[in-house]
């Protein structure tokens, strides 16, 4: 599509705002789907290794105290807490890629 516009004269400034600006969303939201739940996981290490509070804290301190159920819990509340994150994401790139068939968000 660059080489079609470019061999119809448009300039740099048209191309990126009439081909490389409108096809950059699906792309976007593809990425902060995967990064929402990638963000849960970082939150967690890094209260894994130096938090004195959080999630991450609570699950090592459960299990140094080998209190089985509590890390389960901790484990199904960051499930939910990812789960969430992911489908916010969802619901917000529905609401911006309205335009876009189901199909061609999601190929994206």
């Amino acid at each position: 599509m660059i080489n079609l516009a470019r061999s119809f004269s448009a300039t740099g400034m048209q191309v990126f705002t009439m081909v490389e600006y409108p096809t950059t969303p699906p792309l976007l939201f593809s990425g902060l789907r995967i990064a929402s739940t990638l963000a849960v996981i970082g939150v967690v290490v890094g209260e894994l290794v130096g938090g004195n509070m959080g999630l991450g804290y609570m699950l090592v301190f459960f299990e140094g105290q080998g209190n089985t159920a509590a890390v389960f819990v901790v484990i199904a509340a960051l499930t939910v807490i990812g789960i969430l994150a992911y489908y916010a994401v969802v619901l917000v790139e529905r609401k911006v890629l309205h335009y876009l068939p189901s199909a061609q968000r999601s190929a994206a």
